[in-house]
């Protein structure tokens, strides 16, 4: 017997509680969201551009970048 369990997308006010599928995961669901979304993959583009060219930089990269 399989076992669901089924929430449901938004509250009585309309608050956003869960996703009902995996599409909802990645889609921006209100204007705000997608500018949050934005921001952070700017921050994770500039964070790994920076690493990678400090990289290229330092006298002996493997000593003094630590690894994760």
């Amino acid at each position: 017997m399989p076992f669901t369990i089924a929430y449901t997308e938004r509250d009585s006010s309309g608050n956003f509680l869960s996703h009902t599928s995996a599409k909802s995961v990645i889609m921006p669901h209100t204007l705000s969201y997608m500018f949050i979304q934005a921001t952070v993959a700017i921050l994770i583009l500039v964070g790994f551009e920076s690493v990678t060219s400090m990289g290229g930089e330092a006298k002996n990269p493997t000593k003094h970048i630590p690894s994760p």
